[in-house]
Order: C-alpha cells, then sequence, then structure tokens
C-alpha cells in the first residue's frame, strides 16, 4: 500500500479489510458484494487500489481458468483508468464490467500455485540441465556442434499441443533449408555468428520466421 493511505473508508471500514474482503468475494463469485467493497474503496479515493487489486485477481484467481475474461477484465480495467484520469464518471461502467467479469469467470488459482512450487525447487537446490534440443543454430555450442537449419526444424522446432492443420509446413521447410544451406548475398547476415555466447541473434531469427 502507497504510504499515506487511508486506514477508514468514508464509511469507517478498515481499508485493507474492504480490499481483502473485495478479493474474497470475487473468489466466491459473489457480484453484488464485491461490487459493494468495490464502490466502499472507490468513494473513499481508492480507485486506483481498486483497479491494481483487480488486475492481481485476473491473474492470481482466473488466469487460465477463464482467458478470454481475463483478457476482457484487463480492457475494462484500462478504460476505468483513462476515464478516472479525465474526471468521467464513466470509469464506474468499467469497472462494473471488471468485477462482474472476474466474477463470474471460471477460476484457477494455477499460476500462483505453480510459481509457488517451481521457485520453492529451485530455493532448496533444483538446478536443470540444459537439454540437447536448447543447443540448436541459434547458440554458440550448437554452432560448434555443427547444427544448422536441418537440425532445428527436426529438434529444435518440435511443438507439443500442436494445432492440427499445417498446410505450409513441409513447403517452408523446404525454403528455410534452401535459404540456410543456399544463402543470397542479401541474406549473408541472417547466418552470420550469434551476438554472444549462449543468446539466440533476436534481431535476426525472426526477419524470415526463424
Amino acid at each position: 500500500m502507497a504510504t499515506g493511505m487511508p486506514t477508514k473508508t468514508v464509511n469507517n471500514y478498515c481499508v485493507y479489510e474492504c480490499i481483502s474482503t473485495l478479493q474474497k468475494e470475487v473468489r466466491r463469485g459473489n457480484a453484488d458484494h464485491a461490487m459493494y467493497w468495490a464502490a466502499e474503496l472507490t468513494d473513499s479515493g481508492l480507485i486506483a487500489h481498486v483497479l491494481s487489486r483487480l488486475e492481481v485477481m485476473a491473474q492470481e484467481d482466473i488466469g487460465l481458468g477463464d482467458p478470454q475474461a481475463v483478457i476482457f477484465a484487463a480492457v475494462a480495467i484500462n478504460k476505468a483508468r483513462d476515464w478516472v484520469k479525465k474526471k468521467n464518471d464513466a470509469y464506474w461502467l468499467a469497472l462494473a464490467n471488471a468485477v462482474s467479469t472476474l466474477c463470474a469467470a471460471r477460476k484457477s488459482r494455477h499460476a500462483d500455485e505453480f510459481q509457488c512450487v517451481i521457485r520453492g525447487r529451485r530455493k532448496r537446490g533444483l538446478r536443470l540441465e540444459i537439454p540437447d534440443y536448447g543447443l540448436d543454430k541459434h547458440t554458440r555450442a550448437g554452432k560448434k556442434l555443427g547444427r544448422g537449419m536441418r537440425h532445428f526444424l527436426t529438434d529444435g522446432a518440435v511443438l507439443e499441443n500442436v494445432v492440427p492443420d499445417r498446410p505450409y509446413k513441409e513447403e517452408a521447410e523446404k525454403y528455410w533449408i534452401d535459404d540456410y544451406e543456399n544463402p543470397q548475398p542479401a541474406d549473408k547476415n541472417l547466418f552470420g555468428d550469434v551476438k554472444a555466447p549462449e543468446e539466440p541473434d533476436e534481431e535476426n531469427r525472426y526477419a524470415k520466421g526463424y
């Protein structure tokens, strides 16, 4: 919380308890109560804190449960901020949309649990090794192993959970291999050394979709 923030709302509630309760009501899908606490805080001059907390809720309590709700809520929150700056009372509409959307959304705590577990494992000594497929033509180690476009297409570019329809795959791979193995003068810079050891040549790798 920002220094100097009031500890009591206009109706003498504890600010911190209101913010906490707002999130609990969103988690439970209690839209009427959630909007009540959002309005109480807003009427107390704390709309910025309400919007910030709603953004956290979208990632912490919804996330993968309802990605479209997260996107719509983010749009509404940004619009509310814009209207607040312009002193346009229409920000109440955007605030209501954000609260309603997050309350109605399918919930997921995956992100919070996921980050907690991975960070917890690292803190307790987990150290992963770079896998062989990480060493492709975009890294210095991969170049030393003589790995080029063919290796990249068979190992480095492997996908899981693939959208079934890939009508351009075979033709694209043919062009990529040909351009890599037989570069024209204008393409020379695409296949030079990487900028730094173990780092991808990001500026050039996306020039032709690599």
